[in-house]
């Protein structure tokens, strides 16, 4: 039964690919039943299927209870870290959560489907074989992906921007997918079904979030579960003994690394590149100067939520700290004391150092704000602060 293992993913692929694409070009009055019936009932055809085809998995995983544990921890690591970005930024009512009958909703169109697409994977992970395991990953990765977006009908009718879609939909699908992924090789289905329904379902369930947008919250749970998966990998994926580990980790100092592994390391190199460089709608720079001792040292490096010019009237308010640039072409890190309007009845942002009595000397428009801080390193841009002096 193995050796067909690979052929019969691809035919499930296809199916879902279609299901999908089918998805994409209904008109919108048939969304609602689409969602609601044909979805979820192809996902269960589908997974009694493959059951029926693969049968139970009699195999004993190895660490499988300790695994378990360790997703709770995972999960309990994810409302630490909503908690601690609730206390930093505060919260806000989540316009996903209405009501007990869209929550309702949300688990039957949503939850649902993770827990049957998780089913799939790994079914057909755990039955594939060590040569075809790779193109078995990436291939059910991509596709259960594409699947599972059940918002990519406002991108193809216009209702979602480019950007917030590749975050919102593709970025955070992709981790939490491969790092689902890499569970379903290593561990066991609860591991699997825990992991991806909590980090994918968190949005759709709690009725109150961290006041930052849906492009950063996806942001920070795909890096929660990125950081999952390097958890998991120091604390169970270790089979070898230390002595063979390490002889392993010398020899490979002389091999040449493989193309997929130099594109890895290119593409995070890219990433982080780009991170610095502020391409991403969260992004890093440094405080050079005094005026905010006390809240930001000098030489910290503070992240910024980047707002669009039409969302900084209803997001930014007194108290805020802003990062905007003036007139004169200078960014400035500063609070926001006082809101007044101009002659044409446009908002400005009076704005001040924390350390600095005086009021900056010129009110900021709307449209010179670039962003709203949340949170901060102490000293790790002071090697900026130096490059800075020798200019």
């Amino acid at each position: 039964m193995k050796t067909n293992t690979l052929k019969f993913t691809l035919i499930i692929c296809i199916i879902l690919i279609l299901m999908q694409t089918t998805f994409i070009i209904l008109p919108t009055h048939f969304l609602s039943l689409y969602n609601m019936t044909i979805r979820p009932l192809t996902f269960a055809t589908l997974a009694i299927i493959i059951h029926v085809f693969i049968g139970r998995d009699l195999r004993i995983i190895r660490d499988a209870s300790s695994a378990n544990k360790l997703g709770l921890l995972f999960i309990l690591m994810l409302g630490f870290a909503i908690l601690i970005l609730a206390f930093s930024v505060g919260v806000g009512y989540n316009s996903m959560v209405i009501n007990r009958s869209i929550i309702v909703r949300n688990l039957w169109e949503i939850g649902l489907i993770v827990v049957l697409g998780d089913f799939i994977r790994y079914k057909l992970i755990k039955q594939t074989t060590e040569k075809e395991r790779r193109i078995t990953v990436f291939i059910l990765t991509i596709v259960l992906v594409y699947s599972q977006m059940g918002e990519i009908h406002r991108l193809t009718h216009g209702n979602m921007g480019v950007l917030d879609a590749f975050f919102e939909l593709i970025f955070s699908s992709l981790v939490i997918g491969s790092v689902v992924s890499y569970f379903a090789i290593k561990g066991s289905f609860l591991l699997v079904a825990l992991v991806s329904f909590v980090y994918t379902m968190t949005p759709y369930l709690i009725p109150i979030l961290p006041t930052v947008s849906l492009v950063a919250f996806s942001i920070i749970i795909s890096i929660l579960a990125f950081i999952s998966a390097i958890i998991y990998y120091f604390l169970f994926d270790k089979n070898n003994k230390p002595s063979e580990k390490i002889a392993e980790k010398r020899v490979a100092r002389y091999n040449k690394k493989t193309l997929v592994q130099r594109g890895m390391t290119i593409a995070l190199i890219c990433l982080i590149i780009a991170f610095v460089r502020g391409m991403f709608p969260i992004y890093p720079t440094v405080i050079l100067t005094e005026s905010m001792t006390g809240t930001f040292n000098r030489g910290s490096l503070v992240f910024i939520e980047r707002i669009k010019p039409d969302e900084v009237f209803n997001r930014i308010q007194t108290g805020d700290v802003i990062h905007f640039i003036s007139h004169t072409g200078i960014e400035y890190v500063h609070r926001v004391v006082d809101i007044t309007y101009d002659a044409h009845g446009e908002r400005q942002y009076i704005t001040r150092g924390d350390a600095v009595y005086l009021n900056d000397p010129s009110p900021v428009p709307q449209s010179e704000v670039l962003g709203i801080v949340h949170t901060f390193l102490p000293y790790i841009g002071y090697p900026m602060v130096l490059l800075s002096e020798r200019r």
